[in-house]
């Protein structure tokens, strides 16, 4: 996983996209800073998927986890 990242999170109060536009925006302006860079830093808007049984968190969970980098 050289050019992206996975993050599994359970919401309840927040929409998802809140939550990502945040870090999106801070990691940016934090690069951006550090290597005097300007720009876009992502090409394209996240990837979402709802989860929806037990099974299927334990599935992802071990993808992530497993995923060699």
């Amino acid at each position: 996983m050289d050019n992206h990242v996975h993050i599994l999170i359970k919401t309840e109060d927040k929409p998802l996209g809140q939550f990502i536009d945040r870090i999106s925006s801070k990691y940016a302006k934090y690069y951006n800073k550090k290597y005097n860079y300007t720009g876009h830093l992502f090409k394209d808007r996240y990837f979402s998927e709802l989860i929806g049984s037990d099974t299927q968190m334990l599935e992802t969970s071990r993808y992530i986890h497993l995923k060699k980098s």
